[in-house]
């Protein structure tokens, strides 16, 4: 019977996704070798066959033998050489064809396989198989049909034959013509029932019509024949990830990869397999792995975008996308994943333009308006994004997630009720999802209303029971509401019954530290990584902490304990870079990173020129940084440090040529074309700056960032009264809501604030219901303590956005100096929840502690104290630590507060404090 060696052909590992070995005949002289062959054991058939070559090394059968081991082995280019060697020395041309064909497919030498083997050039008798080696190479090479023809010349004279049938089969399952490439499994089944390639035809045949059941059905049929035929297992492995079987996937995946550890198929379908269950780590890794061949696997680059930004590699998420759209530009699923990238590394508008053309071409789904509503969310477009969302939800009432995209974004454009009202609508749909109810949750503390955020976490436990996820949300209302003691409570309560939860842990560590208890949550932090070194959570809360307190050598420890537990993941080495940094040891940080891989990873290398900036390495910094960029040519950190390092060696031509090449990438960028006049600025003077912006302007891509340069130019040397003149101009030509804040912004710091005001107020006249200009008035008046006209713009930006926290913070304030205190606490915690901040953790402290609260004061303004050198923060919590009793400490609080600060506003308050402290 002639071999099957079709079913080995590398294409059949490229388009149909297996391994094949091939079934020699049973004639063969060397009985071990044969057998082990039969069996699948090609490694130890190898030994017996290199032993009998030692002896007689032109033995044609042996080396032609060695060849076919070599090819199952993985190791194709041996397998030329013996297979070569074995035709000149007289064996049979027409067994060489197939086994020296698939030799050339398997190093990818498509050309090179088309021009040695025609048609012309095959021994009589070969031009089937010959054709059969031709039609393998086109379908590599994407050229279907091509190999279509081929394969038809081939049936033309032999149209039983196995290779023909095969190959016959895999150009119509490329064609996704199932019944044909079923038909001609059939015939071979006819011709030899017990033949296993045709089964694995089959299974694929059955998978791509959604029959998962039957496709493991014909794997298992061979397997139960050879149980180490790899093309059988990884055929199984797709069956199961079909049936949505992760783990028996992955146990069969093993043992393919075990196998064969650089299978493209085996280590793909890994790829798809880590995506499925989140491990972008894993995908990544086995993406590495065939690199090369990214290009031609279905989706390959698809899937690259989706492992790197699950690895956080924003930029080389955005290439991988990038690439695949250009494969697939009428692909909705490629215009989605490019707009899902680009949303993640926050840049909404290509984006939106990507999805809304789509869009426009009826190609959009609830998903791709679920993309376009975060995008306008994103750009400020909250009408848009309740519009686009809402176009989401009717297209897929069920999706809980899109519901509560569109809650969210009707908060944030103000409607609270219809919030609640799409969050109750999930809730029914899914009721025990603790995401709608944490929203609900946190919309009622958003307007103040404890009691109906308790109530709403009572619902839940109804629903669900008391788990530790309702646990969690009680004792995050408590927080919320600053009752610490009652949420470490819960919280410890809840860890006692689930010792192991990390999320527990942490909710403690916070409860810990706002109770003033730092010394608990470190414990609890050691306690963590004891039993997990490289929890990250733990260590980026522990960390900080240890370095705030001067204890570096301790933290380095804890990061270095961290790598050795995980000694490849990137971010724990980023980590460990970072302590080393921090710990003033920089060069100690460059060792490492180099070791971990940095001139092949962006990311790592991005680090690496931190890292050597940090120890005055300056230049080869800039090489760091150019090699990045050479990696990774978008990456804007990476063009924002060598260009910083470029203008600080004075460089300034290597710096104009980056930002030039960086906006040929990205026209009209505001940073770039900043750059590009700082620059400028720097090297030449303000003249050429100015020159520089008003040459820029005239170009309509730089455009609407290029009005604002001249005013940057300015603002670049310190004059912000011309920089403010410079701003007004362009705002008269075109005003814009940047140049209106920025020349707001100008105008007060010149000394010019009656001008800012007046400015402001005419743009308000015409646009009253600019919320940032009312924001920025109304800040002026409050410096100017004119309370009331500030409180009507404050009114005003609240109508227009209920939730912003700095709105809040300032009302608060200001309700808090007309001395109703209890309204100003209110307000001030609802601004805490909503935007935690060291200004807003200050005025609730402050009000707090107006009251005589000074026990749940002091968390809140030791936390801002530490956070800000601010000497009114430090006084607010000199005052608290003496009302707490705690003289002695506040007595030094309010003395370095003197002694560091000539003139501030509370001075006076500070020496009245302690005056009244020492009488």
């Amino acid at each position: 019977m002639r071999r099957r060696w079709l079913a080995g052909l590398g294409i059949v590992l490229l388009v149909g996704g297996g391994i094949s070995y091939v079934v020699l005949r049973r004639a063969d002289p060397l009985v071990r070798a044969r057998t082990m062959m039969d069996a699948g054991d090609m490694r130890g058939a190898e030994l017996y066959l290199r032993s009998a070559n030692a002896k007689t090394p032109e033995n044609a059968e042996i080396l032609f033998r060695l060849g076919i081991v070599d090819l199952a082995l993985a190791n194709p280019i041996a397998a030329e050489r013996e297979l070569k060697r074995a035709r000149d020395r007289g064996y049979d041309p027409l067994q060489i064809i197939l086994p020296l064909g698939q030799s050339y497919l398997e190093q990818r030498r498509f050309d090179d396989a088309l021009q040695e083997f025609s048609v012309a050039k095959s021994p009589k008798g070969g031009e089937a198989p010959t054709l059969t080696v031709r039609a393998s190479a086109f379908l590599a090479q994407r050229d279907v049909d091509s190999a279509a023809q081929a394969v038809d010349d081939a049936a033309k004279i032999a149209p039983d034959a196995t290779e023909v049938l095969l190959t016959a089969a895999r150009v119509a399952i490329v064609r996704n013509d199932v019944n044909t490439a079923e038909k001609k499994a059939r015939r071979l089944l006819e011709l030899d029932p017990h033949a296993l390639e045709p089964q694995l035809v089959l299974a694929d045949v059955y998978l791509r019509r959604g029959d998962a059941k039957a496709s493991l059905a014909a794997a298992k049929i061979v397997l139960a024949s050879n149980p180490r035929r790899l093309d059988a297992r990884l055929a199984s492995a797709k069956a199961f990830l079909a049936m949505d079987q992760l783990a028996d996937a992955g146990e069969a995946l093993d043992q393919v990869l075990q196998g064969a550890p650089r299978d493209i198929a085996g280590n793909f379908l890994k790829v798809v397999l880590s995506v499925r269950q989140r491990d972008f780590r894993a995908a990544d890794e086995s993406l590495n792995l065939i690199s090369p061949m990214l290009g031609e696997l279905p989706r390959g680059f698809y899937f690259l975008a989706v492992a790197k930004l699950g690895v956080g590699q924003p930029a080389q998420a955005a290439e991988a996308a990038a690439k695949y759209l250009a494969q697939e530009p009428t692909d909705p699923q490629a215009v989605k994943l490019m707009a899902f990238v680009d949303l993640a590394s926050r840049h909404p508008e290509p984006a939106l333009a990507l999805l809304r053309a789509t869009a426009a071409a009826g190609q959009a789904d609830a998903d791709m308006y679920d993309l376009i509503g975060r995008a306008e969310a994103m750009i400020g477009d909250k009408q848009g994004a309740v519009k686009s969302l809402s176009q989401a939800s009717a297209m897929a009432p069920l999706n809980t997630e899109i519901l509560n995209r569109l809650a969210a974004a009707r908060l944030d454009a103000g409607d609270l009720a219809a919030a609640e009202g799409e969050w109750q609508k999930s809730l029914k749909i899914a009721p025990d999802q603790a995401v709608a109810t944490e929203a609900l949750v946190n919309a009622a503390l958003a307007r103040g209303d404890a009691k109906a955020a308790s109530a709403a976490v009572e619902k839940l436990r109804r629903v669900v029971g008391d788990t530790v996820a309702v646990g969690l949300l009680d004792g995050n209302v408590k927080l919320a509401a600053f009752d610490f003691n009652g949420a470490r409570t819960i919280f410890a309560e809840l860890l006692r019954r689930y010792p192991d939860s990390r999320t527990v842990k942490l909710s403690l560590v916070r409860a810990q530290g706002m109770l003033g208890n730092p010394k608990g949550s470190e414990q609890l932090l050691r306690d963590m990584l004891a039993e997990h070194a490289d929890d990250e959570d733990a260590l980026n809360a522990l960390l900080p902490a240890l370095f705030a307190q001067n204890r570096g050598a301790e933290a380095v420890t804890i990061a270095e304990a961290a790598r050795a537990a995980a000694p490849t993941r990137l971010s724990i080495i980023a980590t460990l870079a970072g302590a080393y940094v921090r710990n003033g040891d920089a060069t100690r940080a460059v060792t490492l990173l180099d070791r971990s891989g940095a001139n092949t990873n962006p990311a790592l290398g991005y680090l690496r020129g931190d890292a050597l900036m940090a120890a005055g390495r300056k230049d080869e910094a800039r090489v760091a940084f150019s090699k990045v960029l050479e990696q990774s040519p978008g990456d804007m950190r990476a063009i924002r440090a060598q260009l910083t390092l470029l203008v600080q060696a004075h460089d300034f031509d290597g710096a104009r040529a980056m930002v030039t090449e960086s906006l040929v990438a990205r026209p009209g960028d505001p940073f770039l074309l900043g750059a590009k006049v700082g620059i400028e600025v720097r090297d030449r003077g303000i003249k050429a700056g100015l020159a520089l912006a008003d040459q820029l302007m005239q170009d309509p891509a730089n455009m609407p960032a290029a009005r604002e340069l001249a005013g940057d130019a300015w603002m670049s040397v310190g004059d912000q009264g011309r920089a403010a003149d410079a701003y007004l101009a362009a705002f008269k030509e075109q005003p814009s809501v940047s140049l209106m804040n920025k020349a707001g912004s100008a105008l007060t710091a010149s000394g010019r604030t009656k001008n800012a005001m007046d400015f402001l107020g005419a743009w308000l006249a015409a646009h009253p219901n600019d919320a940032d200009a009312n924001m920025v008035l109304a800040s002026l008046f409050i410096i100017q303590k004119r309370f009331d006209e500030a409180l009507t713009h404050l009114n005003t930006v609240l109508t227009l956005r209920p939730n912003d926290g700095t709105a809040l913070n300032n009302l608060a304030w200001i309700v808090a100096e007309h001395g109703d205190l209890p309204r100003a606490r209110a307000i001030a915690q609802r601004a805490y929840f909503l935007a935690p901040s060291t200004e807003i953790a200050d005025t609730l402290g402050w009000i707090v502690a107006r009251q005589g609260d000074f026990a749940d004061a002091m968390p809140l303004l030791k936390m801002a104290a530490e956070s800000t050198p601010a000497p009114g923060v430090h006084y607010h919590y000199g005052y608290a630590l003496n009302g707490a009793g705690r003289a002695d400490d506040a007595r030094a609080e309010l003395r370095r507060v003197l002694d560091e600060n000539k003139a501030f506003d509370d001075r006076a308050a500070v020496e009245a404090l302690l005056a009244q402290m020492n009488r």
